[in-house]
């Protein structure tokens, strides 16, 4: 499940204490069309995004992200090579996703997508 927490500010401050989670509530939000781990998560442009990962063997190159205004998940193209527990990083406007591993074959190629342009993956030499 994916789940958002919003915070609500309190009026009697004095009563408020660290650690008091009374003060917030969770929502729940669409799920992604295929649950998984070992994906890449970040956060850009007000979205958050999914790439990759896995479920037992299977492994996934699909990329997606968050539309919060939407309330709802929007593909985005898959990466050339399906890959698990990749680094991942957002730099100037662009998702790098580097290295990784696809069952027992560790990865170390890198693939850029351009968030001004999602249109395909570019792999980087």
């Amino acid at each position: 499940r994916v789940l958002e927490r919003f915070g609500q500010r309190r009026k009697n401050r004095k009563s408020h204490r660290i650690g008091d989670e009374s003060r917030f509530s969770w929502h729940q939000l669409p799920k992604l069309a295929v649950g998984r781990i070992g994906a890449a998560v970040l956060s850009a442009r007000n979205r958050l995004y999914v790439c990759g990962g896995n479920r037992c063997k299977e492994y996934f190159g699909d990329a997606g992200f968050f539309d919060a205004s939407l309330c709802r998940w929007e593909p985005l193209p898959s990466m050339h090579r399906r890959r698990s527990e990749a680094a991942s990083a957002v730099m100037a406007d662009a998702i790098f996703m580097c290295g990784g591993e696809e069952g027992e074959k560790v990865l170390g190629g890198v693939e850029r997508l351009d968030l001004q342009a999602p249109i395909e993956w570019e792999v980087l030499p």
